[in-house]
């Protein structure tokens, strides 16, 4: 069943991205969040952001797309453990 995930006012249909997610794939978590970023961010963007928003650099933790990736994982991680209770 898809669920809408409400992020911020931004209304996201998370089967989607979660179906997108699979595709990129990963061996685990650090490996498929890097592969989602790296399909995000192009290498000259992604040099202009951190976590906190150092040097100048945007804040990455106040983003949209950081609570989007996160609900992405959180979603599938709970798919994961319901999957393996049934």
């Amino acid at each position: 069943m898809r669920r809408s995930l409400d992020t911020r006012g931004m209304h996201i249909q998370s089967g989607f991205y979660i179906q997108l997610m699979t595709v990129i794939g990963g061996v685990d978590i650090k490996d498929s969040v890097w592969r989602v970023m790296k399909h995000c961010f192009s290498n000259s963007l992604a040099k202009q952001l951190n976590w906190r928003g150092i040097n100048g650099k945007t804040a990455f933790h106040r983003l949209r797309l950081k609570d989007v990736i996160t609900e992405i994982f959180i979603a599938e991680l709970f798919n994961c453990q319901a999957s393996t209770l049934d």
